[in-house]
């Protein structure tokens, strides 16, 4: 139904641009709330990827 209406293409931009913003703001925020537990985690899951990559290889 959408495609029948004739869609301005200013507009339809402002839209994707909003969203996109609204996504990367999002992103961000998670990244600065999360940074230091993230920093930490990562490492650990590093460790954890490597270990059961490991243990694959050795089956």
């Amino acid at each position: 139904m959408i495609r029948n209406r004739k869609v301005n293409p200013i507009n339809f931009r402002k839209l994707l641009l909003l969203s996109i913003k609204k996504r990367v703001i999002k992103r961000i925020v998670k990244v600065d709330i999360c940074g230091n537990l993230a920093s930490t985690l990562k490492i650990k899951i590093f460790n954890k990827s490597e270990n059961i990559n490991n243990n694959n290889k050795i089956i």
